[in-house]
C-alpha cells in the first residue's frame, strides 16, 4: 500500500507498507519526500525506513489515532 500523506506547493510526502518476502510476517514502512523543483523531480528520498511485525504496525496506528483524537 502507498499514500501521498502531504502534498504542499512543489514538496510531497508518501508513505509505504508492503510485506517482505524474507523474514516471515515481516512489513517495511517507509516514509519518503520528493521536490518537484529538484534536478530529477521524479526521486524520492527516503526519510524513515524500519521494519516491524504486525504488532509493531498496530502499535504504530493506535499511537496515531489516539494522538488524532486529542
Amino acid at each position: 500500500m502507498k499514500a501521498q500523506i502531504v502534498a504542499a506547493e512543489a514538496f510531497r510526502y508518501t508513505v509505504e507498507v508492503r510485506p517482505l518476502a524474507v523474514p516471515a510476517c515481516i512489513y517495511s514502512f517507509a516514509i519518503t519526500s520528493a521536490w518537484l523543483g529538484a534536478k530529477d523531480p521524479t526521486s524520492e528520498r527516503t526519510a524513515v525506513q524500519i521494519s516491524l511485525d504486525a504488532g509493531g504496525l498496530m502499535a504504530l496506528r493506535d499511537l496515531i489515532d489516539a494522538a488524532v483524537q486529542l
